[in-house]
């Protein structure tokens, strides 16, 4: 319920509520990549780059076989601040 809960406030563009609520299913179910890229993808939405690298890094140690989040490591990379 509770991923199915962020998801729908992820669409709604709801980005705060979204990442309570994912935290709340990692809490519950565990760490996993699934929930970690939606985190960081809320993180995006919210304009907290750093943030979305930290969970998609996470997200590639747990998952290195993830070519769209590797891309999108990158991309923050290179926007971030030097």
């Amino acid at each position: 319920m509770l991923v199915l809960a962020a998801e729908a406030q992820k669409r709604a563009k709801e980005f705060e509520t979204a990442v309570g609520l994912l935290d709340r299913a990692i809490a519950r179910y565990g760490v996993n990549a699934v929930l970690i890229n939606a985190s960081g993808e809320c993180y995006e939405g919210l304009g907290k780059p750093g943030e979305a690298l930290a969970a998609y890094e996470k997200s590639l140690q747990l998952s290195p076989d993830q070519p769209e989040i590797r891309k999108r490591v990158e991309a923050l990379k290179k926007k971030a601040p030097r």
